[in-house]
This record gives structure tokens, sequence and C-alpha cells, in this order.
């Protein structure tokens, strides 16, 4: 991300915008963004379904206890 935003930077101060290669640049970190969502999210469901109902009810406590503040009042 830092990379993107130093490229981000450049494009975005050079002497002439180029607003392809802005439109490029932006398009390539939603992809990558998107690709690491869906690995996560296949990560988070296969270990979901190996989890007994009890287990998945720990896990959430567990993970809404690490996330403190920033899940508080979305872990129902």
């Amino acid at each position: 991300m830092r990379s993107a935003r130093t490229e981000a930077l450049q494009i975005l101060t050079s002497e002439q915008v180029d607003r392809a290669a802005l439109e490029t640049l932006r398009s390539e970190r939603m992809d990558s963004a998107n690709k690491a969502t869906e690995t996560a999210t296949k990560a988070m469901a296969d270990i979901a379904e190996v989890l007994t109902p009890a287990q998945r009810v720990q896990a959430r406590e567990k993970l809404a206890a690490r996330m403190g503040k920033r899940w508080h009042g979305h872990h129902k």
C-alpha cells in the first residue's frame, strides 16, 4: 500500500496528471484487495466448517476480545 500511495503522489504531483495511470493504479490495488479478502473469507469459512457450534461461539468471543473497541457492540 505504501508503494501505491507513493506512486499515486508522484502521478498527482507531476507536471501533467496522467488520469489513465492513476486509474490503472487504483484498479490494480482494488484487484489486490479483492483477492486478499476472497482468500481470507475462504480461510475463515474453512476454519468455521471444522469447528463445532460451541467452538464457533468460543472463537467469536476470543476474536471479539482481541478486536476490543473496534468490534464493540458488533459481535452478537
